[in-house]
């Protein structure tokens, strides 16, 4: 072979060579990302139940601390309505009852109550007695009948025997205030139960919420009270709250209450966090880990390099040797 030929066959065994080092490296980069994608899937993967296991234990806590408001305010209503059906009984039984006997029995109720605005009767559906009078004299006459947004659910009371509770409205007198009402029935001439009317108790709305503790949980959590007039649909009376907190995946808790569907709906004062207290450090945290395991993958690579070159090395200088080669190990055992 003369020397040109000579040289066309190492400039092709270089070209060779050469791809070869690049079809390498090339699959050592591919390895080296396979491997990122690997442990950043898993480091997501961990992140994602460590953060579903926090908000579950975010809602857990705040389901048992919003325990305590509800069975707040199913005590205090309660309370009102049993000494609201004694009045209305007390009234089934007198119902020619006059201004003076009702303010007899409605002082009681105002004395040991501070959250009670008034309470009014409403014989066939019109207010004629209320107390205090004083302040509330443009509740004398009001005629249920033409309240379309009340009508609906006195009737039904009326029908069922039920109470009601509706609120919070705006009073002529000033603030806001909690209606609860009673139906009040009379014995007929035969025997029968016949409906005399509505005994109602208006609540002072904000004295209500602060008597039950409501503004120190507001404080924490973004909480509604509402009624549900069907299981699907989320419509009727708003105690307290925004309806947009049902879009946030809040905790519910249901009302033990003689009337109505009512529950509650709460989340932390803004929602659930959407990371983890130490979002960043973790971030940080997995980057730092995964990068260690590419530089130990490297360095591990690169040790095999050093393996194989010595080793070629090792093969290049026996195959120059003019006589035999045997290489023994530690045990006397042949190698090569």
């Amino acid at each position: 072979m003369d020397r040109s030929e000579n040289g066309d066959v190492m400039h092709v065994k270089r070209v060779a060579a050469y791809f070869r080092g690049k079809q390498a490296i090339l699959l050592r980069l591919l390895s080296f990302a396979a491997l990122a994608l690997v442990l950043s899937a898993l480091a997501y993967k961990v992140e994602t139940l460590t953060y579903e296991s926090y908000v579950r234990d975010l809602k857990l806590n705040a389901t048992v601390e919003v325990v305590e408001v509800r069975e707040r305010i199913e005590k205090t209503v309660i309370e009102r309505i049993i000494e609201l059906n004694e009045m209305a009984t007390i009234i089934s039984q007198n119902s020619d009852m006059n201004q003076t006997e009702f303010n007899i029995k409605a002082v009681d109720f105002i004395l040991t109550n501070d959250d009670v605005k008034f309470i009014a009767a409403a014989p066939d559906l019109v207010v004629s007695m209320v107390f205090p009078k004083t302040g509330n004299e443009d509740t004398l006459g009001l005629n249920y009948r033409e309240r379309s947004k009340h009508i609906s659910k006195i009737e039904e009371a009326l029908r069922t025997g039920d109470n009601t509770m509706t609120g919070p409205v705006d009073l002529k007198t000033g603030g806001r205030g909690l209606i609860i009402r009673t139906p009040v029935f009379t014995n007929g001439t035969s025997a029968k139960k016949a409906p005399w009317g509505i005994l109602s108790v208006v609540l002072d709305y904000d004295k209500f919420l602060l008597n039950v503790g409501m503004p120190k949980f507001e404080e924490r959590f973004d909480i509604l009270i509402y009624e549900r007039n069907h299981p699907a649909v989320q419509s009727g009376d708003t105690l307290l709250g925004d309806t947009s907190i049902l879009d946030a995946d809040p905790v519910f808790l249901d009302f033990n209450l003689p009337f109505g569907t009512w529950q509650m709906a709460a989340t932390l004062d803004g929602g659930w966090p959407q990371h983890l207290p130490n979002h960043t450090m973790r971030l940080i945290n997995y980057t730092v880990a995964i990068l260690s395991c590419l530089i130990g993958l490297g360095l591990i690579m690169r040790l095999f390099d050093k393996r194989r070159e010595a080793e070629r090395m090792l093969s290049i200088g026996i195959e120059s040797l003019e006589h035999g080669f045997v290489m023994y190990d530690a045990d006397r055992r042949l190698v090569a």
